[in-house]
């Protein structure tokens, strides 16, 4: 009876705590692990109560031995008897113990340790889709667009294995676009997922003007996941040394051949127009800062002033400049803007337009200044492998100390699910 109880709650405790881990362990094995925990112990109850009242009814008691249960009991002695002279000897022999145990590290060592290096958050999955996204100049249009991804619309003649394509232009921004590939019947093709991705990179690479990236979708259920690992690096200072540093690392990881892309979301080059005003010399034609922002809002900032209504529909006025105007920032010289003494002076007569690039999103990150760099990577390279040689490039640049550097995305799972599963085989 003691046998049992303590087999049972043994094994319970073995399963248990993984159900109690967070993150994406928990997510994956909770309700395998209190299952099982649960099977364990309605299990050793059955054994404690109803096995016992069944064998009173089920068995009964007999003198003589059929031939079959003679053998079945000679082989039974003979495991007791050998499990009885080991038992002996390895209590006996404090030698073989330790020799046993330091043998079974090692071995363990040599086992788990490429696993370890090797190790990513889940495995790469042939589901007959590869999922690409092209991101042109932040100040591009749809048109320009458009103009780089046309030639991918007929992939096929250069890699059959795809079947159909779908390009959406404009997607979120008119400078991106996501493309879908559907591969053919993994019966009809003799490529992986990952060898027509290495090839649509190659071809994608000759392409200007546009940077392409391809990736298979997760085999996670629920992960949203674009690129195979994501590093955040932080910083107090400004966006153009962060800038600085996040190209400076992006450089130093493209030298790796197994890393298919690397990118950053911080891009410095959003076009835009400072506009400095002579306050002086508008106070002393008698303009106000009033009148300066009116004639820019009119101009540019395409305010409603008014409405009116045709066929029963009302319809909003709005002036702007035409679209020769508003492409060119010196075309605002030629704005002009009424004094106190109803002249018009020249907006160039007290102001001066500089031309100047600004970051395309001011993201952060724990309250950091922060630009994401995110990697695709190859077949033959793991997750654990690009975060050691982040952490190699990482360092060797040294940085100012108040950079640093954080996971996100799928990356910051594989962490916190590793520390958790390292915990609960320590524990067991």
């Amino acid at each position: 009876m003691f046998v049992i109880v303590a087999m049972t709650f043994t094994l319970a405790a073995v399963y248990i705590p993984i159900g109690f881990t967070s993150g994406l362990t928990s997510i994956l094995f909770k309700e395998f692990a209190f299952t099982l925990a649960a099977a364990v112990i309605i299990s050793g109850f059955i054994a404690l109560t109803l096995s016992p009242m069944m064998c009173s009814r089920l068995m009964k008691s007999r003198v003589n031995e059929s031939m079959i249960e003679k053998k079945i009991n000679h082989y039974l002695d003979k495991l007791t008897q050998t499990y009885e002279w080991m038992l002996t000897k390895i209590l006996t022999d404090r030698l073989i113990i330790i020799t046993s145990m330091c043998s079974i590290f090692f071995l363990g060592l040599v086992f788990f340790i490429p696993l370890y290096t090797t190790s990513t958050l889940s495995p790469d999955e042939d589901q007959g889709l590869l999922i690409g996204k092209a991101t042109g100049p932040t100040g591009s249009n749809i048109d320009y667009t458009e103009q780089y991804t046309t030639p991918l619309e007929t992939i096929q003649k250069s890699i059959p294995e795809i079947n159909h394509v779908l390009i959406s232009n404009g997607q979120g921004n008119e400078n991106t676009a996501m493309m879908f590939f559907q591969l053919n019947d993994w019966s009809k093709r003799n490529k992986s997922v990952t060898t027509i991705q290495k090839e649509l990179m190659s071809i994608a690479r000759k392409i200007p003007g546009m940077k392409f990236a391809f990736f298979a979708p997760s085999s996670l259920p629920g992960s949203n996941r674009m690129y195979s690992t994501e590093f955040v690096v932080k910083s107090t200072g400004n966006y153009q040394e962060l800038y600085d540093i996040t190209q400076l690392l992006i450089h130093r990881l493209e030298n790796e051949p197994s890393i298919l892309t690397v990118d950053s979301d911080l891009k410095l080059d959003s076009p835009e127009v400072t506009i400095d005003i002579d306050r002086d010399k508008a106070a002393a034609f008698g303009m106000t800062m009033r009148d300066i922002n009116t004639a820019l809002n009119i101009a540019l900032g395409q305010p409603s002033i008014s409405s009116f209504v045709k066929d029963g529909q009302s319809y909003n006025i709005i002036p702007q400049l035409n679209e020769l105007f508003r492409s060119n920032p010196n075309f605002l010289n030629q704005l002009y803007v009424k004094t106190e003494t109803s002249s018009a002076i020249p907006l160039a007569t007290i102001m001066t337009i500089k031309n100047t690039v600004a970051p395309n999103a001011l993201n952060h990150f724990q309250q950091q200044r922060a630009a994401t760099v995110s990697l695709i990577l190859g077949s033959d390279y793991s997750q654990q492998k690009a975060i050691k040689l982040f952490e190699s490039v990482f360092k060797k640049a040294q940085l100012p100390e108040y950079v640093t550097y954080d996971f996100a995305s799928d990356t910051r799972q594989f962490i916190e699910s590793g520390d958790a599963m390292l915990i609960i085989f320590i524990f067991l």
